[in-house]
């Protein structure tokens, strides 16, 4: 189930991944994997909940999906045309 929302919209400072499976999910590794598309949607509510100055922290597994985190690293970049710096 998706986490309530923050009491005060653009109140996060910091949101943090770590993406790939769950170890010791089992021995059905695909069933306990992050997923390409619910993964790049949870990072897009996430940005949209940072306050300014906050954090949006992604640690991607190529070898676990190497889609995915091609997928993160396009979306990353997008941001960082976003930002003012």
């Amino acid at each position: 189930a998706p986490l309530p929302p923050p009491r005060d919209v653009r109140s996060v400072g910091l949101a943090a991944y770590n993406l790939g499976y769950l170890p010791g999910g089992g021995d059905d590794r695909d069933a306990f994997a992050t997923q390409t598309i619910t993964t790049l949607r949870s990072l897009t509510d996430a940005a949209l909940l940072l306050r300014r100055g906050g954090l949006l922290s992604v640690m991607t597994y190529p070898g676990t999906s190497k889609e995915e985190a091609a997928a993160v690293k396009g979306f990353c970049e997008g941001l960082a045309m976003l930002t003012k710096r």
